[in-house]
């Protein structure tokens, strides 16, 4: 086998490893902080990258611009969904409230289905280019997807030993004593 080719395998894998940490991290935080598993949160995912292709296709606005604008339209949905829903179903049951989960996700997959259609979205590369690196070609999208979940690997990590982490970690595992 190629050196290249195992050199363009690992770096895939890295970065699609980098977007898995990523989502199971979330998995992990709502779960352990809120006792729920959300069904839903791929869909959140989903929502945050059609907001952000419409921001920058549609509106033109620069790539940090969409990327808040994607965050804040998430954290307004989850808030919804917590504050309208989850906090009440809770009380009835941990099945009550996944099943909730999975019909708000369904919601939430048709509705964004409705609005930006069923066929596939890309957004533009954030950077443009490749670097050559052993006679393997490696586009600069890859490394900034790849630099960007160490970096958010890295805050999350940090975020956990400060006191608000500490207090979630307590939170999730003794609600009463924390």
């Amino acid at each position: 086998m190629d050196l290249g080719l195992v050199l363009q395998i690992f770096l895939n894998g890295l970065m699609i490893g980098g977007i898995y940490a990523l989502i199971a991290s979330g998995f992990t935080l709502i779960l352990g902080v809120i006792q729920v598993f959300n069904f839903a949160q791929g869909q959140f995912y989903m929502l945050g990258a059609f907001v952000a292709i419409a921001a920058v296709t549609n509106l033109g606005l620069p790539y940090p611009v969409a990327i808040l604008v994607a965050l804040l339209a998430t954290a307004l949905l989850g808030a919804v969904l917590y504050f309208g829903v989850i906090q009440w179903t809770t009380r009835s049951g941990f099945f009550n409230t996944m099943l909730v989960t999975v019909a708000f996700g369904t919601v939430v997959a048709q509705a964004a289905m409705l609005s930006f259609g069923s066929r596939e979205a890309v957004l533009p590369p954030v950077v443009s280019g490749t670097i050559s690196v052993g006679g393997v070609t490696i586009p600069n999208g890859k490394l900034v997807v790849i630099a960007g979940a160490v970096v958010v690997m890295a805050a999350l990590h940090y975020f956990m030993k400060t006191r608000i982490g500490v207090s979630m970690l307590a939170a999730a595992e003794n609600r009463d004593v924390a």
